[in-house]
C-alpha cells in the first residue's frame, strides 16, 4: 500500500475511532483500494494546454481564466471584444459572469453550482495534496461509509 493510501486509511479509521471494529476497518481499507485507481494524484502546477502551438501576444489573448485541473489556465484565443475572445465574450453577455472571471483578477472561491474550488496554488508537497483531495472528497467518503456501515450494521441485526 503506498504512501497515500496508508494516510487515507489512518485518516479515516482515526474520524471512525469510536467505531471501531474490523469489518470496518476491512471496508476502509478496500474501498480506498479500490477507489483510489480512479483519482489522479499527480501534482502539476503546469498549464495543461501547454502543447497549443499558437504563438499569440499575450496582450492580444483572451483574458478569460480557466480551471485547467485546479492549477488556472488562460484561454489562448484571440481578443475579439473588451479583451475576451468571441467564445468568452458571449458567456458573459449571455450569463452575465464568466465561470472562472478573468486573469488578473481573484480567482473566484466557488463554481457556478457552489461547490468550493480547490486551487492548486501553494500547492507544493504530497502532504498539502493528500489533505486537499481529502478534504475535497472527504463528504463523498463519509457517506459512502457510513452507507455500508449502516447497511452492515443492519444484515447482522437481522441474523
Amino acid at each position: 500500500m503506498d504512501l497515500i493510501q496508508k494516510k487515507l486509511v489512518f485518516d479515516l479509521k482515526e474520524h471512525f475511532k469510536d467505531y471501531e471494529s474490523d469489518k470496518l476497518n476491512e471496508l476502509i481499507e478496500k474501498k480506498i483500494k479500490d477507489k483510489l485507481s480512479h483519482i489522479n494524484l499527480r501534482i502539476s502546477s503546469q498549464n495543461h494546454y501547454r502543447d497549443d502551438k499558437r504563438d499569440i501576444d499575450s496582450s492580444k489573448r483572451c483574458q478569460a481564466r480557466l480551471w485547467n485541473d485546479h492549477c488556472e489556465g488562460r484561454c489562448k484565443n484571440k481578443c475579439k471584444n473588451d479583451g475576451l475572445c468571441l467564445r468568452h465574450y458571449n458567456m458573459l453577455s449571455e450569463k452575465g459572469s464568466l465561470e472562472f472571471g478573468r486573469v488578473g483578477e481573484a480567482k473566484p472561491l466557488r463554481n457556478k453550482d457552489g461547490k468550493i474550488l480547490s486551487w492548486y496554488e501553494g500547492i507544493t508537497s504530497i502532504e498539502d495534496h493528500i489533505n486537499l483531495l481529502r478534504e475535497e472528497n472527504k463528504k463523498r467518503i463519509l457517506q459512502y461509509i457510513i452507507h455500508h456501515t449502516s447497511v452492515h450494521n443492519s444484515s447482522y441485526i437481522k441474523n
